[in-house]
């Protein structure tokens, strides 16, 4: 009787080990866009295995994005928490960069005291944050629940100058392989310090000058428990356009770029007149669960230190 309770007993804990580390694959796709510089698009392959993860980012840019980055480009990042790493890989040049955790945490404390800088300064602006449940909904063929937060700062001394920051994210409920996701990820970031679910540095570094009326989003988005499965941020000004006048005297070229800097704020601007100048949205198009070769989580053959 008692070797049979043993071996129910390690039976169960067999299949309750292999849902714990059930190998999971993310597909998605971001979007960049940056008013007078273009935009880039990403397809983002990640691949976990318990302490390990792969991503691939696959990008492609146009405008002075493209320009500057080539039009296209593929990096990989490979994150070891069992070794405390994180590999940064460069396919065409075969060159790898190595950051340990330790360092990456320490970079996040700073941008966090920058952060805290820039906030003592905020006083130029008079901010509020609103937030709203948007309860739930199926987005991307998934079951979600989503939260918006936007913060609206007004200036003190020129009523007429506004910037408004906004931050959309749904999240995922009952995903296969979710739970998996989750845990990695929280487990990644207590090492680094980062918050890669949530992109959560750069939200605080954006939303940093509405000083203490941001925390009301973090709680907020903290209570909003699950995987991330689409998240927008918006950054929008108060933008005058020029008049006709301004482009009095002008040359043909430089009155051609005038005119098609009007058209693209005219085309971004919202319905009470502020105008995006970035935004990006990143969308999960695949979550699997599968299994995945150990061997993508090791350094390539014929890879070398980045000098």
């Amino acid at each position: 009787m008692r070797k049979k309770i043993l071996a129910i007993a390690i039976t169960l804990l067999a299949m309750l080990s292999s849902v714990a580390f059930a190998d999971v694959v993310v597909t998605q796709k971001m979007t960049v866009q940056s008013m007078g510089m273009g935009a880039s698009e990403m397809t983002i392959t990640q691949k976990i295995k318990g302490d390990r993860d792969y991503s691939q980012v696959l990008s492609k840019t146009s405008g002075a994005m493209g320009a500057a980055a080539g039009e296209s480009m593929e990096n990989v990042m490979i994150n070891r928490l069992d070794k405390g790493v994180m590999w940064v890989l460069s396919p065409a040049s075969k060159t790898y960069k190595e950051m340990k955790f330790g360092e990456l945490k320490a970079m996040t404390e700073a941008m966090q005291q920058d952060t805290s800088a820039a906030t003592e300064g905020a006083g130029e602006f008079a901010w509020t944050v609103n937030i709203t449940d948007l309860g739930e909904a199926t987005i991307n063929g998934f079951a979600c629940r989503g939260l918006k937060g936007i913060a609206t700062g007004v200036s003190k001394k020129v009523p007429s100058e506004k910037s408004r920051l906004v931050y959309e994210m749904w999240v995922g409920k009952g995903i296969a392989g979710g739970d998996e996701l989750l845990k990695h990820f929280e487990a990644l970031s207590l090492q680094t310090g980062q918050d890669q679910l949530t992109q959560n540095e750069m939200i605080k570094k954006m939303f940093a000058q509405a000083g203490p009326e941001f925390d009301k989003l973090t709680k907020a988005m903290a209570e909003l428990k699950g995987f991330p499965v689409k998240t927008v941020i918006s950054v929008q000004s108060a933008i005058k356009l020029p008049d006709q006048s301004d482009s009095t005297g002008m040359d043909p070229q430089s009155k051609a770029m005038m005119d098609q800097m009007k058209a693209m704020m005219k085309e971004k601007a919202t319905s009470d007149g502020m105008t995006e100048v970035l935004s990006m949205t990143t969308n999960v198009t695949a979550i699997q669960t599968t299994t995945v070769d150990p061997a993508v989580f090791d350094l390539p053959a014929g890879y070398a230190p980045e000098l």
